[in-house]
């Protein structure tokens, strides 16, 4: 049996605000009804609540935005992990964070003078990767990052419920709880190999907020986290050094090798997987998703969005098909204007022309659609976050709608697979796209506000948002 994420129509269809909004709410009374039926563990999608794992899809210290995250504790003593990576997915940094109940760890990542840094005034204990004897240090002056922007996953590995432990965690006696991780592998009191000791299952009780300041211009762009429940079953606690990721989902009641996932569209279904990166990766899987724009030059308005593809770095090249992501632009007031999308055969043609590429995203890309250079395809860095990326091609968006410029509208990110199974169940449903993350930037330039020196300074005002899940406008 093939299950697509997206009805199949012959021609390209958008439905009105509203019929999206019952859609909404027909598929929130369904997980909710479903929440009761569900097993004990299957990784979901949280649905506006804390979860095991967060993803956030952009840090940024780039045209002089600052990134300050926030991680909030549930009600009980957590060991968290934090995996920054860089846009092409590989792993650089990584902290362990353990928090006390109900306590919150707060940090910056910034340009510093030599670089992009990471900084905390917060006394929480983070423990990273040392140079010197032990293995594990404190973390006690800022962390330099290897990446300018990227995006980083944060996970709770368990529950430490070791009651010098979590004394350590409560009196900030951090080379202390450093020192817990011996001069050797797991030696101390996780002892003898064992670090999972005094540490149990964790709860779905993270939420991670971040946001994206500029602090010249005056702007702020606000976020949750993506955030996954019903992650593991069993604790992975593990030092900084040794990885611990998405791939490593677990699932106690299936069979030994076995993840189950909650996977929703129009409805939900509990899928079992063989593999546990197949799991993860359902849940985040889509064959289009819808980001809002508004590019009105009358209010100083441009957008920029960022595609990621989290599960990237966990699979080899050509593990699994990723299709090539494309672009479908509607404007408020012309309607449709970026081309369809047709199967081939037959070719495309005048009727039904290619759709616009997107840069393939190694994990992170970035694009826009403020087109300033007609009939060119441009790489550089895009308005708001100066991360480079592509500027669409002017040709193709106005010669098939009268129209001189984009004004504001909705950006669909195709990911077109022609019934190309993306990842097969263990009953043998098939699901198409790729697991992906859009988010889109949109700033206002609304006027200039007098400042004390007599001088003046801008009145900007930021956006962001996530693409949800669209019906597809692929002709299939």
């Amino acid at each position: 049996m093939t299950r697509f994420f997206r009805p199949h129509r012959p021609f390209p269809l958008l439905r009105p605000a509203w019929s999206s909004a019952i859609k909404l709410v027909h598929l929130t009374l369904w997980l909710i009804l479903l929440l009761f039926a569900l097993p004990a563990q299957a990784v979901r999608l949280a649905q506006g609540e804390a979860g095991q794992v967060a993803i956030l899809p952009l840090y940024n210290t780039l045209g002089g935005l600052d990134t300050l995250i926030k991680i909030s504790n549930g009600p009980e003593y957590s060991a968290v992990r934090v995996q920054f990576r860089g846009p092409d997915g590989e792993a650089t940094e990584t902290l362990n964070v353990y928090l006390a109940p109900d306590e919150a760890w707060q940090a910056a990542v910034s340009m510093g003078p030599e670089g992009p840094r990471l900084a905390t005034a917060d006394t929480s204990c983070v423990l990273v990767t040392s140079t010197g004897f032990s293995p594990v240090s404190a973390l006690q002056s800022d962390l330099s990052l290897s990446a300018s922007f990227g995006y980083a996953e944060v996970l709770l590995m368990g529950q430490v419920e070791d009651l010098e432990i979590q004394s350590d965690i409560s009196d900030r006696s951090c080379q202390a709880l450093a020192g817990a991780f011996g001069s050797g592998p797991f030696l101390g009191i996780w002892g003898g190999g064992q670090a999972n000791t005094g540490i149990s299952a964790p709860t779905d009780s993270l939420h991670i907020h971040y946001q994206l300041i500029d602090v010249e211009r005056g702007t702020r762009y606000g976020l949750d986290a993506v955030h996954l429940a019903q992650f593991r079953d069993q604790p992975f606690h593990v030092p900084p050094m040794e990885s611990f990721g998405l791939a490593d989902a677990h699932d106690d009641g299936t069979d030994i090798g076995e993840t189950r996932s909650l996977v929703c569209d129009a409805e939900c279904t509990v899928e079992t997987w063989a593999d546990p990166r197949d799991a993860v990766a359902s849940v985040l899987l889509a064959e289009a998703r819808r980001v809002d724009y508004v590019v009105n030059p009358d209010i100083g308005a441009s957008s920029s969005f960022v595609l990621l593809n989290p599960m990237h770095p966990y699979y080899a090249e050509g593990e699994i098909p990723e299709p090539e992501a494309r672009l479908y632009v509607t404007d408020s007031e012309a309607g449709f204007v970026s081309p369809f999308v047709c199967l081939a055969p037959p070719p495309p043609n005048t009727l039904c022309p290619p759709a616009s590429p997107l840069t393939q995203p190694e994990a992170l890309s970035a694009f826009t659609l403020k087109v300033d250079e007609p009939g060119m395809v441009v790489t550089k860095p895009v308005p708001i976050l100066e991360i480079s990326g592509l500027y669409p091609i002017a040709q193709d968006f106005f010669d098939s709608v009268p129209i001189d410029a984009l004004i504001s509208g909705s950006a669909y990110v195709l990911f077109p697979s022609f019934g190309l199974a993306s990842l097969t169940s263990n009953d043998g449903t098939e699901y198409s796209g790729l697991p992906s993350i859009v988010v889109g930037f949109t700033e206002f330039i609304n006027g200039e506000l007098a400042s004390p020196d007599g001088g003046s300074v801008r009145a900007n005002y930021g956006s962001a948002a996530f693409g949800a899940k669209a019906d597809s406008v692929i002709a299939q």
